[in-house]
């Protein structure tokens, strides 16, 4: 009699505290946890006999459900971080363990789902994320006012040369027509300064396909101005040929950041010659991006916080987010991993991520 009283104890104490739940295996809804019910804000009633995809947030993407039918389907489990909405179409998240399900026989009868609600974290990580963005976008935009500086202050020589010339009636066709060609160039120089910042922090969280050549340039371009005032030489060395898919936003986001924080240190310590030198090769069916500089290395007391949130060695000019959001989206977003080391005279950062080419 004690040990059934026990038995119900502990059933009801995992049904108001597991989110579980189970399907058959058309995936409709068989069972359904209390904290399932209390998560999604449905009734027992309301869930069972219905599809799973009852809770499915239309943001959610299809190629993550692809890759849980095609896993737990093969007999393995799957694990991944899903975003699902209640019945007031509130968004929650949540990390999930989905299984086979046996009867007693060993016979295949369904599936089963056990979650652990990450919305609090979820939230911070966004609003993390965030932060982040519109700090890098100020320094971008004050990268930006250095690089408008030399072209305006060309056209405004040019303007004064024009304007005296047209005082003197000296000014022929040909000077014209030149300081005309001239202003244009500098114009179109200007207006690609702000295409490649715009480009750079539009928001697509599509995956898509690049050259590894690109991949590993294109974040250089919004830093450039910042290398070439300072004399910081850039070089890059890949063997890669094929293309990769993944979210480039995100990863030319963590890239840019790090060739800045390479520039910034190469500054900081006034190091003549600098140098960032970017390698790429193949390492465990993966792809490995080194970040290499000479700009003196990390301090040893200090080398294993600089992923932790708002630490920074920038003093009142760092926000403290950059590499903790660099980490974040590598490794929980790209599923590869990040880690920075001192070599010789400088750091490396060095990210892994899983090769995926087409």
């Amino acid at each position: 009699m004690m040990q059934q009283k026990t038995l119900v104890h502990r059933n009801q104490v995992i049904d108001e505290n597991i989110i579980y739940t189970e399907t058959n295996l058309k995936g409709i809804i068989t069972y359904a946890s209390k904290a399932f019910c209390d998560i999604s804000g449905y009734t027992k009633d309301e869930l069972i006999n219905y599809p799973h995809n009852i809770v499915r947030h239309e943001d959610s993407p299809s190629k993550d459900f692809e890759s849980m039918w095609k896993t737990i389907k093969s007999g393995k489990k799957w694990h991944g971080v899903v975003q699902n909405k209640n019945k007031n179409s509130e968004s929650y998240w949540v990390k999930a363990t989905v299984a086979q399900l046996f009867d007693i026989e060993n016979n295949l009868i369904g599936y089963c789902s056990v979650r652990q609600d990450i919305t609090e974290l979820q939230l911070k990580s966004q609003l993390l994320e965030k932060q982040t963005r519109l700090a890098a976008m100020g320094e971008m935009i004050g990268m930006i006012a250095h690089q408008w500086r030399q072209p305006l202050t060309t056209m405004r020589s040019l303007m004064g040369k024009l304007k005296l010339k047209k005082q003197f009636d000296e000014l022929d066709d040909e000077t014209w027509i030149k300081s005309i060609e001239k202003h244009n160039n500098l114009v179109d120089y200007m207006d690609r300064t702000i295409n490649d910042f715009l480009n750079f922090y539009r928001e697509n969280n599509s995956e898509q396909k690049i050259s590894v050549d690109s991949l590993i340039n294109e974040p250089y371009k919004i830093v450039e101005a910042l290398f070439e005032g300072n004399s910081i030489k850039f070089e890059t060395d890949s063997n890669i040929n094929e293309q990769v898919v993944l979210n480039i936003k995100k990863f030319e986001q963590v890239l840019m950041n790090l060739y800045k924080n390479s520039a910034d240190e190469i500054i900081k310590n006034n190091i003549k010659d600098g140098m960032v030198y970017v390698k790429c090769y193949k390492r465990k069916q993966g792809l490995v991006i080194e970040v290499n500089d000479n700009g003196g290395g990390i301090p040893y007391d200090i080398i294993d916080k600089v992923f932790d949130p708002y630490f920074s060695t920038k003093s009142k000019n760092g926000t403290g987010l950059g590499l903790y959001m660099s980490k974040v989206i590598i490794e929980d977003q790209l599923e590869g991993t990040i880690e920075i080391y001192n070599r010789n005279n400088g750091a490396v950062c060095e990210i892994w991520l899983p090769l995926i080419s087409k």
